[in-house]
């Protein structure tokens, strides 16, 4: 969590993307769902320097820790 608020601004701009493009596919009268979203937000993580770097450096290179910050993001920020 202390990597997530510490560069929170970046993850929200992010997620913020990541849920207009999402929404964009998704109309009425169906909702936008946090999966919704969270499939729109791995790429935008996977190509993210400021994660790649973090998690190389800790060497958790397994694709699914970009899956698992990206349900961090939207835990966190889901209105």
């Amino acid at each position: 969590m202390d990597f997530f608020e510490k560069h929170r601004a970046v993850w929200e701009t992010i997620y913020k993307n990541a849920y207009e493009y999402a929404g964009k596919y998704i109309k009425a009268p169906a909702k936008l769902r946090q999966d919704d979203v969270i499939e729109a937000l791995v790429p935008a993580l996977q190509v993210t320097e400021l994660l790649g770097n973090t998690l190389r450096a800790k060497r958790l290179l397994q694709k699914y820790w970009v899956r698992y910050f990206a349900d961090l993001i939207v835990d966190s920020l889901w209105t």
